[in-house]
């Protein structure tokens, strides 16, 4: 089975206004822990703050890819601010 990363922000916020009310982003998160995927996040919202129980579940059981694991870690990267 190969393993993917999804990478939320690509070219968008994943964290606009309207996220507050919809919830897109904390599902497809839901959706991404399900299927134990690695996810990337980039963005300047606080709101992020509001996901990271599912973001630390991620953490601990996201499958990294076996040709990336020794350039990927788990957890928020280093120049964040935040960490979970």
């Amino acid at each position: 089975m190969n393993t993917v990363i999804i990478a939320l922000s690509a070219s968008t916020e994943p964290y606009q206004k309207v996220e507050e009310d919809l919830m897109l982003t904390r599902k497809l998160l839901q959706i991404i822990l399900k299927y134990r995927f690695p996810v990337e996040i980039l963005t300047k919202s606080k709101l992020i703050l509001r996901d990271l129980d599912i973001l630390r579940d991620i953490d601990k059981s996201a499958i990294l890819p076996p040709d990336l694991r020794s350039h990927l870690n788990h957890g928020v990267s280093s120049t964040s601010p935040y960490q979970l």
